[in-house]
């Protein structure tokens, strides 16, 4: 090297690189052999159990197979109570306009006015010119939009020292 020191922070980040590729190389040994569990021959795609023939309503409830009266009451309440595809859409439509209505009162409202202000009657009393193209200070054209005219400063007097 030239004989300056290293910076700690070189020195850090060297630590880490070497540390992390040596993690990599590291061989963490054979994989654990996993249980092998039986599958009951009932579940299985030619098990004698299964029905031959089902009928669309069959099918279509399902979870009677269960034999369980408290799902079968909580499914058909579901299913009594769901509203159809076309009332959801319906709902949601209307919850996202009011959340447009309720954000449309948190952004900025411009308005606009049509009455002349001090400004519009300056503008219109500078552009009122005599037919020499000047209009004194003192003219009632600039009085009426400028207002009086202030009074000149006092000179006040230095303090003594």
């Amino acid at each position: 090297m030239n004989g300056r020191p290293v910076p700690r922070l070189a020195l850090h980040f060297l630590t880490l690189s070497l540390t992390a590729a040596l993690a990599g190389c590291a061989n963490p040994g054979p994989a654990p052999e996993l249980p092998v569990s039986a599958v009951p021959t009932q579940w299985s795609a030619g098990g004698a159990a299964q029905p031959q023939s089902q009928s669309p309503t069959e099918l279509a409830a399902w979870w009677r197979r269960f034999g369980d009266a408290e799902l079968s009451a909580l499914i058909d309440d579901a299913l009594a109570h769901n509203p159809g595809v076309r009332s959801a859409l319906a709902a949601l439509r209307q919850s996202r306009a009011l959340a447009d209505v309720a954000a449309a009162a948190l952004a900025p409202a411009w308005t606009a006015r049509a009455r002349p202000s001090a400004a519009t009657a300056m503008a219109a009393a500078l552009t009122t010119t005599s037919a020499s193209g000047w209009t004194p200070a003192g003219s009632p054209t600039c009085r009426a939009a400028c207002g009086p005219a202030p009074a000149p400063p006092r000179a006040t007097p230095a303090p003594r020292r």
